[in-house]
């Protein structure tokens, strides 16, 4: 399950990415369906690319997170500890062969 969980998750971020056209046109569908109101094309196109989507957990940015969400204790009175929240794959290695296949 949670390969499959991972795959997927790949396979949305480079989707989003090669398709900025269609991302857009769900987005602000999405927004319209839920808010009653769409941004307008120009601030979305400048938004996506300002952005990158990834399915790497950019580990410095979580830990980044982490610290901020402590000090503003969102994070309880222990503070937290992230230790083995990340899953090294081997460089060499990809999503794609079968490595994260179940």
């Amino acid at each position: 399950m949670v390969s499959s969980f991972l795959n997927s998750h790949h396979d949305t971020a480079t989707w989003i990415n090669q398709n900025p056209l269609e991302t857009r046109i769900i987005f602000n569908d999405f927004l319209k369906s839920h808010l009653g109101k769409s941004l307008s094309d120009d601030v979305v196109d400048i938004a996506l690319s300002n952005i990158e989507i990834t399915d790497d957990p950019q580990s410095d940015s979580v830990y980044s997170f982490a610290e901020k969400a402590d000090a503003l204790g969102y994070l309880g009175r222990n503070g937290y500890n992230l230790t083995g929240i990340f899953y090294s794959f081997d460089s060499n290695s990809s999503l794609e062969g079968g490595l994260l296949d179940d």
